[in-house]
């Protein structure tokens, strides 16, 4: 047995991911491994999810790794590694079936064994994977504007001891430099948003970042949230994963910058929630079968982008946009849904290109003040009513160009709307 005095090193020459399993047995045996190392485990991975620079990010800046075989616990592998600083837990292939929350910090990375053969069972019992920031606080709305740098409150009750805090503006975290009084915020750089934030929602927190899942089956987790649970974070990535037969596959909420990529969702009850989350991107990922509402739904989202996906047989919409702003998605399918495929819902700014849509309700559905919007080169048929539908007369300025409309049954477009422009 591997003991803290042995202090032994393994070489990357030396140790497969099986080799290393077995050689630490047991949480007891478990002993730092080089650097190094970490390329052997990572080899198997889409190669896409790790670009120039994120290497780093991935493993933590501790560098550390432990193995965790299927008899032992996962949130002491996590523990152990953040407090060395950060770094990598590699699950073994098998299930894994903690009867516990598994709560990731900052820079430590849950990955399992090459080959799709790590999986997560939570047993039908309300657990879930949670990545959450910290020293959160949200009471009252804000107003700034565009270019400024003062954050005005209105029923806040901010303090000095929020400094070097982060506050989220339209899906961007900005860092306070100053509290000059309970409803006076300067932040340490200018708000870029696209438009002026009057009287809306925001929050305070210690984000959560590099927090990453990578190549793991979550299943069978009865939590409202579903298998995986992102709060308060910021550039976490979650890749090669699969969310199966629970009550939610995943939701990340009040967060910027996630990265998701080659990700499914199978026969839960709802699919991926986004709520309040900017500058994101979601790619290659299916979502089907959800059993009790939408495949994906989307709530004052911004500046992201979508492509290479499906959205399939779900009682729901196949996408629900509500209250989303300037975005791009590209390259899918949406089909077989009970409810729309694509409901806008007071959305603005946003373009989808080269889809197929059909067989749902409405292909496209346009509501309440859904202004601006550009939905080109899409195949839309065999749904039951239009094909798109501009459905009142408060949605301004769409551009529907080049589309392709084939058996819709009520007809190709619906158009309630002002200024449309239809090529």
């Amino acid at each position: 047995m591997l003991t803290d005095n042995t202090q032994e090193k393994y070489s990357i020459l030396d140790l497969g991911f099986d080799n290393l399993l077995t050689k630490f047995s047991s949480l007891q045996d478990i002993d730092l491994i080089t650097p190094e190392m970490i390329n052997n485990f990572t080899s198997g991975l889409n190669t896409k999810m790790l670009g120039a620079g994120e290497l780093g990010g991935l493993i933590g800046s501790g560098h550390q790794v432990i193995a965790v075989a299927i008899s032992d616990n996962i949130q002491t592998a996590i523990e152990k590694v953040n407090n060395l600083g950060g770094g990598t837990v590699l699950l073994e292939g098998g299930i894994h079936k903690p009867n516990y929350n598994i709560v990731l910090y900052s820079n430590v990375a849950l990955v399992g064994q090459e080959g799709g053969s790590t999986i997560i069972d939570f047993d039908n019992q309300a657990y879930q994977v949670q990545c959450f920031g910290t020293d959160t606080y949200a009471t009252g709305t804000i107003s700034i504007a565009d270019g400024g740098a003062t954050v005005t409150g209105v029923g806040t009750a901010w303090t000095t001891s929020m400094e070097g805090q982060s506050i989220l503006l339209s899906g961007a975290w900005y860092l306070i430099a100053t509290v000059g009084s309970a409803t006076s915020i300067t932040l340490d750089s200018t708000f870029s948003g696209t438009f002026n934030i009057s009287a809306d929602t925001y929050v305070i927190a210690n984000y959560i970042s590099r927090a990453d899942i990578i190549n793991i089956t979550l299943q069978n987790s009865t939590v409202s949230t579903g298998t995986v649970y992102y709060r308060y974070s910021y550039n976490c990535f979650m890749t090669q994963t699969n969310h199966l037969d629970s009550t939610r596959g995943f939701t990340v909420q009040d967060s910027s910058f996630p990265i998701v990529r080659d990700n499914n969702v199978l026969n839960c009850g709802t699919g991926a929630y986004w709520i309040q989350v900017g500058l994101l991107t979601y790619e290659d990922f299916g979502i089907i079968d959800s059993t009790t509402g939408d495949g994906m739904n989307m709530y004052k989202c911004s500046n992201y982008t979508f492509f290479n996906w499906v959205s399939t047989n779900n009682v729901g919409n196949g996408v629900t946009l509500d209250s989303c702003n300037d975005c791009g998605i590209f390259d899918f399918t949406v089909n077989s849904n009970i409810g729309h495929g694509v409901e806008f819902i007071n959305s603005n700014n946003i373009q989808i290109l080269n889809a197929t849509i059909s067989n749902n309700t409405d292909g496209i559905k346009l509501t309440s003040t859904s202004d601006h919007n550009i939905l080109i080169q899409m195949t839309l048929k065999n749904n039951t009513r239009y094909g798109i539908n501009i459905a009142a007369s408060t949605c301004d300025n769409n551009e529907l160009g080049n589309n392709s409309y084939q058996n819709n049954t009520l007809g190709s477009i619906q158009d309630l709307g002002i200024g449309t422009n239809i090529s």
